[in-house]
């Protein structure tokens, strides 16, 4: 089911129709609102917040480009659907899309999918609005997206960098140059996180000199550029203050020997 079936019923103000497909999908996929319980359709729309936000979450994760994200090709299920001219990040590049069709305006490109699927539920919670005639609860809804594709990006990125939780003082920091890093050279997405796995952060890290420190991710740049001095030394510089802060996962802390 998508945003869009509702959409062209609340614009052709077919309430009864609106009220018996939102009854049909709440009765069929999330039964557990159609118990007598107060406001089900705010609730269901919170739902369809959450589960879209862990949707874009996924896409990000692993640099899917969807492609063509308008409102009918968004599911009330939080599943991937009609993903045409479709794509995954090679090159780290925000601003990429596969949709050669959208390539002057960039309207669906990777670091616009977050942004992108708020809009669509706004314009779902607009068709919904006559069913719920609660501005405050869809606002709710807004907000939970919001706050679930936070905490899970943060997870995820958590994840990707081998850090137990992006949860310290610096953290906001680490993550911004890195991403600043990876635009500035062509950096393959994937192959720099998995990369990582293989700089040295024991003892050996401490002595090693920038080119030595670096060498392990050459396979992740396409071209020379990242181990010119300049750009090496920025990149040594990192990794010396990522390898710090995994240190500090390392170190027990006093509430963990009580855990």
């Amino acid at each position: 089911m998508r945003f869009g079936n509702f959409q062209i019923l609340a614009a052709h103000g077919e309430l009864d129709a609106l009220k018996r497909l939102a009854d049909y999908v709440i009765g069929s996929i999330s039964r557990n609102l159609a118990r007598p319980r107060a406001r089900p359709y705010a609730r269901w729309f919170e739902a369809i917040c959450r589960r879209t936000a862990t949707l874009i979450t996924g896409w990000m994760r692993v640099g899917f480009v969807h492609g063509v994200m308008n409102t009918d090709n968004m599911s009330i299920l939080g599943l991937t659907i009609d993903y045409g001219p479709y794509g995954w990040l090679e090159g780290y590049d925000p601003q990429w899309t596969p949709n050669t069709t959208d390539a002057q305006g960039r309207r669906y490109c990777y670091g616009n999918q977050p942004q992108i699927a708020h809009w669509n539920l706004v314009q779902l919670a607009n068709a919904l609005y006559p069913l719920i005639e609660d501005k405050a609860a869809l606002e709710h809804g807004l907000t939970v997206f919001a706050e679930t594709f936070e905490r899970a990006w943060r997870r995820a990125l958590a994840q990707k960098l081998g850090i137990i939780a992006l949860d310290q003082p610096g953290d906001d920091e680490l993550t911004a140059e890195l991403f600043d890093l990876l635009r500035e050279v062509e950096t393959d997405f994937t192959l720099f996180f998995r990369r990582l796995a293989a700089v040295p952060v024991d003892a050996a890290a401490d002595t090693a000199d920038d080119g030595t420190l670096v060498e392990p991710l050459r396979r992740a740049f396409y071209t020379g550029e990242a181990f010119e001095p300049a750009q090496r030394s920025r990149l040594a510089g990192w990794l010396r203050r990522y390898i710090a802060r995994l240190r500090h996962d390392a170190v027990p802390r006093p509430d963990a020997a009580s855990a």
